[in-house]
């Protein structure tokens, strides 16, 4: 995910630039402070060449991340893109957009908190078939319908807040709610196996998409009744 951003940022992508900032954070408040200490421990052992190597990459990562986010490089993004980024966000500042993907972790986070466990009903099911792949398919469905369910209490009244609030960006709105939201999806128990990890994990990436965008949807529409409204109320009787 991050050669992706940093190969959007090289196209000039604002949208690349934002998603870097989110996964390079971390680096920036653990690795940057150890990046220290390992240059001080350089020589002072038989791994040369491996603390080298760690600490040249995370001060590449800190100064790729400060780099990115000065007044020039600003500029520049604003030069590529021919101010279009601004205008299709609908002056949404990075600022804004850091919040929304913030706040979209915390909603799915509560809203995977209150998810209903359908794996009682899932494994009365599952008794019926013999395959591995129809278990897998059954257990995954079980499990994407009860998180969708909790994520639709939580998420989709807040996507819903930011299609009102902000009407006319579903596009950029629905990917920023998805990223925020498929961060803890990345917690997944290690061990299982890369089927069921990627089965799991785009099943659930698809629900989040669906109730933000259904969720920015209903917002815009109440926004643009809300609108109509207003205008007739201004017209004189």
């Amino acid at each position: 995910m991050i050669l992706v951003s940093i190969f959007g940022v090289w196209q000039g992508r604002l949208w690349a630039r934002n998603i870097f900032f989110i996964l390079t954070l971390p680096y920036m408040l653990f690795f940057g402070i150890g990046s220290g200490a390992t240059v001080l421990h350089i020589g002072s052992n038989e791994n040369f060449w491996y603390e080298l190597y760690l600490a040249t990459a995370m001060f590449s990562i800190v100064f790729f991340f400060m780099l990115i986010f000065l007044k020039p490089s600003r500029e520049w993004f604003n030069a590529v893109n021919g101010n279009q980024a601004e205008k299709k966000t609908g002056e949404l500042s990075w600022q804004f957009q850091l919040m929304v993907i913030v706040t979209a972790m915390g909603c799915s986070a509560l809203g995977s908190s209150i998810a209903p466990s359908l794996l009682p009903l899932a494994k009365e099911f599952m008794l019926n078939f013999s395959t591995y792949y129809s278990r897998l398919a059954i257990l995954i469905g079980f499990d994407s319908f009860g998180f969708g369910i909790g994520n639709m209490v939580i998420l989709f009244p807040f996507s819903a807040l930011m299609g009102y609030w902000k009407q006319g960006n579903v596009a950029i709105l629905t990917r920023l709610i998805t990223i925020g939201s498929i961060f803890l999806l990345l917690l997944f128990p290690v061990g299982k196996t890369l089927l069921i990890f990627s089965g799991f994990f785009i099943s659930k990436v698809i629900v989040i998409a669906c109730i933000a965008y259904g969720g920015l949807i209903s917002g815009e529409k109440v926004s643009k009744y809300v609108a109509k409204l207003k205008q007739l109320k201004a017209i004189p009787s």
